[in-house]
């Protein structure tokens, strides 16, 4: 978890830990997946994952232009369930990368879909809530700090 820099850099220590408060309040705990990401990481990780997933999908996720993680005020962010220590799904991975998005899951029907729709709509208003925004592509986990 990349916690400390994040917090020397903008003062968020007191606003992360309101965000995981939050999520406790639900049962979970906020998990940071990604904070800090220099230039040098970006190039791996875009080099990776174009390889992996090709470079359309990749650019689908990785904002290369403004490259938000590298100032300091972003981060990726995961609900955690502390009694199994595991990530809380928030999508279906078989969605693939358009399920990463705001509102995928809104028109579906069934409990899966809905119950993801919520638990992404808590992250975001949880986070918006303690000043943070959504990320120009408009991922339901990235927040930059304003």
């Amino acid at each position: 978890m990349v916690l400390r820099p994040l917090c020397l850099i903008y003062g968020g220590h007191a606003t992360l830990q309101q965000v995981d408060k939050a999520f406790q309040e639900k049962g979970m705990r906020m998990y940071i997946r990604e904070g800090y990401r220099p230039h040098a990481l970006y190039e791996l990780v875009f080099k990776k994952r174009s390889e992996k997933f090709g470079e359309e999908d990749t650019r689908r996720i990785m904002n290369m232009e403004d490259r938000p993680h590298a100032s300091g005020k972003s981060v990726d962010i995961v609900p955690w369930d502390p009694k199994t220590n595991q990530e809380i799904p928030a999508r279906r991975k078989e969605d693939g990368v358009p399920a990463m998005f705001i509102d995928f899951y809104k028109e579906r029907k069934d409990e899966e879909g809905k119950r993801y729709q919520e638990l992404q709509e808590f992250m975001i208003k949880t986070m918006l809530a303690n000043g943070f925004e959504i990320g120009r592509l408009q991922e339901y986990f990235h927040f930059n700090y304003k």
